[in-house]
């Protein structure tokens, strides 16, 4: 792997974990997919111990094998590269549309700055058209 790669993917993991960590509550409630008819309810349903989606992180596991199977490891790592400054740039982008619709958060939510949304898109997209530009 390439110094770019390791990165653009650290910055990239280390966001998504973040926001996941800091903001996450900030969606506590409110990107119910499965709830909404989005995504079917079993995907939703959380195991009491661990509070996870057991269904879905099984998919999601599954996925990753058939993948890390089927590529190559080089095109592998790309994809998860690009897929995680992609996915980073929808949650920011998703942020940035709750924080803007929203006059005054829930009590007791931990309220993430605005700009950190914003920095996060920006640096999310950047990185990304930066590694496609120059890798693709």
């Amino acid at each position: 792997m390439s110094e770019l790669t390791i990165l653009t993917v650290a910055p990239a993991k280390l966001q998504l974990h973040a926001h996941a960590h800091a903001c996450g509550p900030l969606w506590a409630g409110r990107s119910d997919w499965c709830g909404q008819g989005n995504l079917p309810a079993f995907l939703g349903r959380l195991n009491p111990v661990t509070g996870t989606p057991l269904v879905a992180t099984a998919i999601g596991v599954s996925m990753i094998l058939v993948f890390s199977l089927a590529v190559p490891l080089e095109g592998l790592a790309k994809l998860t590269k690009q897929f995680t400054l992609g996915v980073v740039a929808i949650v920011n982008l998703s942020l940035i549309r709750i924080k803007m619709r929203e006059v005054a958060p829930p009590p007791g939510i931990f309220v993430c700055p605005f700009w950190v949304s914003v920095a996060g898109l920006i640096a999310s997209v950047l990185l990304l058209a930066l590694d496609i530009v120059l890798f693709s």
